[in-house]
């Protein structure tokens, strides 16, 4: 005798089973004394509509609904949901193509709405990033059973993943990485306050924002750490805010960064810890004047950036020998997989280094068993 199998679907509390009489769904669900309740249907539509009457999701959490406006939902979403003063940003600028919609109940907004709103912005990125806010939005009325619908239709891919890998020129997405001399150039070239920082970032990898807003206290020399012998930097905090994956690393520092950052603190710095490290700096002017025209003094060819700074210690420390997870640590990525997706080819080429130590390797321990 056969087990019959039902298998999870997305939607909890949905289940499914393919036989040779075709595709058969099960609902599971509570009734008001706690007793499980089974009810099977042939559409999945049936069954979905049935689960959601079932638990009350088809009802409002309250008697307006679908009639509170998308600005309503907009701002009580962000009234809940902390964000990065960074993503508020790129909010604040999707939510001008939004206006004409902005006092129009979620009820009375359709697909077709919404797309003549998207297709009047010009620019595709800002079209997709306005696209992402007006669903997310929806799904939190969603989620506070405001609404059972998100409009929000989405994309249509016009070329199939292997169109673009073929079309896709063959240097495309690669970064841009200082060599040593470039560094060593770029670092005589930029003005003296800044470059022990530069030369940090280049180094350790920091981001922009990160360095910006880094304090004399968070650097502790190896003298202050007599269970180990390297300093340490505390990365805590980005310009306006926490850093971007919101946690905070430590870095343990090489000796020469270490000294690089003490000499820097005590020409340039006051004692007090909580005194910027480097000053305060704008990004902007930052960016358009002291590494720009650094970069042109070095004679440095390429579109930089600071972030080029940061890509250059990815690169470095994987080519003396740091693996995946150092990488990620000093960098500060949310997981070993973001690593690997910005930085694969630079393992890659990491690999062929490593097989041919290995090579090597065999062939020593072959001889030693002769």
């Amino acid at each position: 005798m056969s087990t019959v199998t039902w298998e999870r679907t997305r939607e909890p509390g949905i289940y499914k089973r393919i036989g040779a009489h075709g595709t058969h769904y099960r609902v599971m669900t509570r009734d008001a004394a706690g007793r499980q309740v089974v009810r099977n249907f042939d559409r999945y539509n049936d069954a979905l509509d049935h689960r959601r009457k079932a638990t009350g999701e088809d009802r409002p959490e309250d008697a307006r609904g679908g009639r509170r406006t998308l600005r309503e939902v907009y701002e009580a979403q962000h009234a809940a949901r902390p964000y990065a003063p960074e993503t508020l940003v790129l909010h604040r600028a999707a939510w001008r193509y939004l206006e004409p919609l902005a006092d129009r109940p979620i009820s009375k907004i359709g697909p077709s709405v919404i797309d003549r709103i998207l297709a009047n912005i010009a620019k595709p990125v800002m079209r997709e990033r306005t696209r992402a806010l007006l669903s997310v939005t929806f799904n939190y009325a969603i989620e506070k059973r405001w609404t059972t619908r998100n409009p929000v239709t989405r994309p249509r891919k016009r070329r199939t993943r292997a169109e673009l890998l073929e079309q896709r020129p063959k240097d495309a997405g690669r970064k841009r990485y200082l060599s040593n001399d470039e560094l060593e150039r770029l670092l005589a070239s930029i003005p003296e306050r800044y470059r022990a920082m530069v030369e940090l970032m280049a180094r350790m990898g920091l981001r922009p924002g990160e360095a910006y807003a880094l304090r004399v206290g968070k650097f502790t020399p190896a003298t202050e750490v007599p269970e180990r012998r390297s300093a340490k930097l505390r990365i805590d905090a980005s310009t306006g805010g926490p850093t971007k994956t919101g946690e905070t690393r430590t870095l343990r520092l090489p000796s020469a960064i270490a000294e690089t950052l003490a000499a820097h603190i005590e020409r340039f710095v006051p004692s007090d810890p909580d005194a910027l490290m480097f000053g305060a700096i704008d990004d902007d002017n930052f960016r358009k004047r002291a590494f720009a025209d650094a970069v042109k003094a070095a004679r440095i060819d390429g579109n930089l950036s600071p972030n080029t700074l940061r890509h250059t210690a990815a690169a470095f420390a994987i080519s003396t020998g740091a693996n995946v997870y150092d990488v990620q640590k000093m960098l500060g990525h949310a997981t070993a997989s973001v690593t690997l997706n910005v930085y694969g080819e630079l393992f890659d080429e990491q690999h062929e280094r490593f097989i041919d130590a290995y090579d090597e390797a065999i062939r020593k321990a072959r001889t030693a068993q002769r």
